[in-house]
């Protein structure tokens, strides 16, 4: 039944475009694209589903920038009649390399991936306060990450900005680790890649003043957040920038959604109903 509601609404909500669908710059989430998907994986989607978002934004006349150019917009101002979108991949995940990239490249399109400059080439399960481990752990996530060689092997179609040093929960990190969260994969990156980072992406989304305040002056022009949204010339923070994820079991008319500011009312709403869905769903004790 609330697969049923979903689907009404996405179809209202995509022909009321007029009154929900604000539009701006949008800036797209990724993970994984994988033929191999864990019931639990809600952040990965199959490389059929890439292919058709790659293809449908090509088609329909989207803009396919960098985030610095993105920054550059925001601050400057932008043609609102161009639909204009940035690609990002968090982690560096290696399967990335054998789907998202050759779709990419099929498509002659670039994309952003966020990495991890402790983790890059590494493997093992991601804990809750972002520790990669060896042995499994609770509510663990298996990670399997790309190399240096193979980030350099794939950058004619992915920028390569930070992601962190680890992928720890940066707002509860002292000032000494967190300069260092900020700073190690700025340097790292420049240093193996020849690369300068000037956008951060904060690791599960998680920052507050200080987070921000750092990100700053450490020379980072901007920095990605998890909210969803479109983001707007001369209003949106640059370092608060807003993404809109695409996620395990997304449909072909949710993700047009995901391309202007119907994603936020259509977010709200879904919420209410699954919370209320647990609700009722509880068992009595």
């Amino acid at each position: 039944m609330l697969a049923i509601f979903k689907n009404i609404l996405t179809y209202a909500l995509l022909h009321l475009e007029i009154f929900f669908g604000k539009q701006g710059i949008v800036i797209l989430e990724y993970h994984r694209i994988s033929e191999s998907i864990s019931p639990e994986d809600v952040h990965s989607i199959y490389p059929e589903e890439f292919d058709f978002q790659i293809e449908y934004l090509v088609a329909n006349g989207y803009k396919i920038v960098s985030l610095p150019e993105v920054i550059h917009l925001l601050s400057n101002g932008y043609n609102k009649s161009e639909k204009i979108i940035a690609l990002t991949f968090d982690d560096g995940h290696k399967d990335n390399i054998h789907y998202a990239y050759p779709i990419l490249k099929k498509f002659n399109v670039k994309a952003t991936m966020f990495v991890l400059s402790d983790y890059v080439g590494k493997k093992g399960w991601l804990d809750e306060k972002g520790n990669l481990n060896i042995d499994k752990v609770k509510h663990g996530q298996w990670w399997d990450l790309l190399s240096w060689d193979e980030l350099a092997e794939i950058r004619d179609h992915f920028w390569i900005e930070a992601h962190g040093k680890s992928h720890r929960q940066m707002s509860t990190l002292s000032k000494h680790e967190l300069r260092e969260e900020l700073l190690d994969p700025m340097l790292v990156i420049k240093e193996t890649l020849n690369i300068q980072s000037t956008v951060f992406c904060y690791p599960f989304g998680n920052y507050n003043n200080e987070v921000v305040e750092q990100t700053k002056l450490l020379g980072y022009a901007g920095a990605c957040s998890t909210h969803k949204g479109v983001n707007e010339a001369y209003t949106t923070d640059l370092w608060k920038l807003k993404r809109n994820e695409v996620g395990r079991g997304i449909t072909k008319m949710q993700f047009k959604l995901l391309l202007n500011n119907s994603i936020v009312f259509y977010d709200k709403v879904s919420r209410f109903f699954n919370r209320r869905k647990t609700y009722l769903n509880k068992p009595t004790v």
